[in-house]
């Protein structure tokens, strides 16, 4: 008897420590993410930032939309240290909306301002990028 408990005592171990809920696999993404690009291993950091934005969207009222749109902007970086500034500005504008529902979040929208300029300048699109300056002005 005293065996079968322990059997069934490891069994449900097992199962409790492989079953790590969504909360602790997005995380863990975003961390392994962030540790990824600290090492400039920024291909391996954006498959974890997309699955960190992918599983984020699973956590219901646990949802943070200010970290994913963070998350956001550091996806927009790593496309940005690849020259793919199309697919950067997509990034900074997802972040922007969702900073855009928190008016209190101003340092974020200003920094996604300020990035969407840059990178439209970047693009050789200057008119853009000086209205996004003017808008940014006008929003201090």
């Amino acid at each position: 008897m005293l065996k079968h408990n322990c059997f069934t005592f490891f069994l449900l171990w097992l199962a409790a420590v492989s079953c790590s809920p969504v909360s602790i696999q997005t995380t863990n993404h975003l961390q392994s993410g962030d540790t990824e690009a600290n090492k400039n291993n920024y291909n391996k950091a954006l498959l974890h930032y997309q699955q960190y934005i992918k599983q984020s969207a699973k956590l219901g009222i646990y949802r943070n939309e200010l970290l994913e749109a963070e998350t956001h902007r550091k996806i927009a970086y790593v496309y940005h240290t690849q020259a793919k500034y199309d697919s950067s500005l997509i990034q900074l504008q997802f972040a922007l909306d969702k900073d855009l529902k928190f008016p209190d979040n101003q340092t974020a929208i200003v920094t996604n301002i300020t990035e969407i300029a840059l990178l439209n300048a970047y693009r050789g699109k200057y008119q853009q990028a000086l209205q996004n300056v003017d808008y940014y002005l006008d929003s201090l």
